[in-house]
């Protein structure tokens, strides 16, 4: 982390409504942990709203866990390159959950291309 007195003259921490942390401390956890996480302390609260379907917390590590299930039984294992040819619809969120939880390298594609 930076050295504090480096960052405090960072000017952009002049115009921070009060209250507001010029830090902010994360855990060390893996990107797909977040979401079982979110999942476990809010399960039923929406993770993803898309015009007018919403899928909760719960719903959507369902959905990341059955599709990386899917990615492995297809071969797909860490380290390997994982492309999504999707534009942004819950289905791509999913993908990229999926094949980070698998140890995946997501590769986002242009789905005009």
């Amino acid at each position: 982390m930076a050295d504090q007195s480096v960052y405090a003259t960072k000017i952009w921490l002049n115009s921070y409504e009060p209250g507001i942390q010029a830090t902010i401390k994360f855990k060390d956890i893996l990107v797909p942990q977040y979401l079982t996480e979110s999942a476990g302390r809010f399960p039923d609260h929406p993770a993803l709203i898309f015009q007018g379907y919403s899928v909760t917390f719960k719903e959507l590590d369902d959905m990341v866990g059955r599709f990386a299930a899917a990615l492995k039984d297809f071969g797909i294992k860490k380290g390997d390159s994982v492309a999504i040819l999707l534009p942004n619809v819950i289905p791509c969120v999913v993908a990229y959950y999926a094949a980070l939880r698998i140890g995946g390298i997501v590769v986002f594609n242009n789905p005009l291309y």
